[in-house]
């Protein structure tokens, strides 16, 4: 894959990516399904599957599941730890070159912050997306649809660590705007708009869910018109705050649509089980793009939405 030229390095606040590319939480694990695929270092970051202060072994099978333009995924946060991450998994990811932003996860308080705690001094991390609104675990979604709790746990995080912070907001809390709005308080770095939308898939002949949950989350480019609107609107409310888009992005099009609507970084997931390769063909495709828009940069796209 071509090294991404410097029109496509998007900055914003502490955050700086040498590509719009980021690799999603869940959807690229630790990166090794690509390593035969494009080199790591390449794309803007790797935001690695969710890390919790013990190992998780996840929801029983099924866990995925295809629907109508997108995915259902009930994965429930299946994850070797942070200690065993830390020391078989992290020193392998080093070596790629890769950005790296740990995706951190938790049934409490103390387990978001015990895990921030054990990685803050360790080498290799650019930063932590605080992953607040799981959908497809009992109680994932807490975090993210109390004001009050999602300002208190952002607000301890980052007395706990000086890199980057990103909570990952959740579309089950309704508007996100304020919820930025209280990000940006709390000392955050930018948001993630948005996790999976809470969904169900059945099937008809015996009415049984398709997953071994009752519901999972949706992703996929269904989701990418409720991206755009969620992503637009925190960034017209809080313009301060980075946007780290995710939802829906499949081509080097919804790249620039989402740039448009304010994002600073688009992060690609869904596609990539079908198309591990989509990540080079979005870089390869995204300069004739940018030209094709009058412009010189990507960077020069973000939060030029035209109406009326």
């Amino acid at each position: 894959m071509p090294e991404p030229g410097g029109q496509m390095r998007m900055a914003a606040g502490r955050l700086e990516f040498k590509s719009p590319l980021l690799l999603a939480s869940g959807c690229a694990s630790f990166g090794e399904p690509f390593e035969d695929f494009f080199e790591l270092a390449e794309v803007g970051a790797l935001i690695t599957k969710a890390i919790t202060r013990e190992p998780r072994a996840g929801n029983d099978p099924v866990r995925i599941c295809e629907t109508p333009a997108g995915m259902l995924n009930a994965i429930g946060l299946h994850n070797p730890g942070v200690e065993e991450f830390a020391t078989e998994i992290l020193p392998g990811l080093r070596e790629t070159g890769a950005t790296v932003i740990i995706n951190v996860a938790g049934h409490s308080e103390g387990d978001y912050l015990e895990v921030l705690r054990r990685l803050r001094e360790t080498e290799g991390i650019y930063g932590f997306e605080l992953n607040l609104s799981c959908p497809n675990v009992d109680g994932g979604t807490m975090f993210a649809t109390d004001p009050v709790l999602f300002g208190r746990i952002c607000e301890k995080a980052r007395a706990v660590t000086d890199r980057p912070l990103i909570p990952k907001l959740s579309p089950a809390a309704g508007e996100l705007a304020p919820y930025a709005q209280i990000a940006h308080g709390a000392g955050m770095d930018g948001v993630t708009v948005s996790n999976t939308h809470p969904a169900m898939a059945l099937d008809w002949r015996t009415g049984r869910s398709k997953l071994s949950r009752p519901s999972g989350g949706l992703s996929g480019p269904a989701v990418k018109p409720l991206t755009l609107y969620n992503v637009h609107q925190v960034a017209q409310t809080v313009p301060e705050l980075p946007v780290l888009a995710s939802g829906g992005c499949c081509e080097a099009r919804d790249v620039i649509e989402l740039v448009r609507a304010g994002a600073l970084a688009v992060q690609v997931g869904t596609i990539l089980f079908s198309d591990p390769l989509r990540p080079r063909r979005i870089h390869e495709e995204l300069p004739g793009l940018i030209a094709q828009c009058g412009a010189k940069t990507l960077q020069e796209l973000r939060g030029r939405v035209e109406t009326g």
